[in-house]
């Protein structure tokens, strides 16, 4: 009777604690066009950014100002690609990420109108009782091309959890774990 309600009772847990986890994410998906065209890379850059040139991943620490909307400048996006972004934030800031969005702006100092910016943008608002006394939150902003339907930064993740499934088919097929 015990092993019966033992499996039901660890699947339960699993999914509360996984819950828990996903408590401190928000994320974003966005697309970009396929005409869109970067803007010129000689243009200085006085807000903050994250580049993803040369790479298909990139993550990056923001110290965000509470109740105001915060952008970030993405960089070395393709034309055409899906993109992930994701924001974390950790359990000891009571604060809500909210007014996800992206958008593509004109660089105000350059005088082409192709020169276009990504930017992603989000809101941190403080949700504690008595009220959050700090000024900013640290925040992670994470961006990741999205290949095969999945974010770039999940494979290895995925390998690792084939060659556990993989190991553990050897070890049971091997050894009678019955006996033990």
């Amino acid at each position: 009777m015990l092993k019966r309600w033992l499996v039901p009772k660890l699947l339960i847990g699993l999914l509360l604690l996984f819950g828990q986890a996903l408590a401190n994410t928000e994320t974003l998906v966005f697309g970009v066009p396929s005409d869109f065209e970067y803007g010129s890379a000689e243009l200085t850059i006085d807000h903050p950014h994250l580049s993803l040139i040369n790479t298909n991943r990139a993550i990056q620490n923001f110290d965000v100002p509470l109740d105001s909307t915060f952008k970030v400048e993405v960089q070395g996006l393709d034309a055409g690609d899906t993109y992930q972004a994701k924001f974390c934030w950790t359990a000891i800031h009571p604060v809500d990420i909210q007014m996800i969005g992206w958008s593509m702006e004109k660089q105000p100092a350059s005088s082409n109108n192709k020169d276009l910016t990504i930017f992603v943008s989000f809101e941190v608002t403080p949700s504690s009782y008595p009220a959050f006394k700090a000024s900013t939150v640290p925040v992670s902003v994470s961006v990741a091309a999205i290949r095969f339907g999945l974010p770039v930064d999940l494979y290895a993740t995925f390998i690792y959890i084939a060659l556990v499934m993989v190991a553990t088919y050897c070890i049971y097929r091997r050894l009678n774990l019955y006996i033990w």
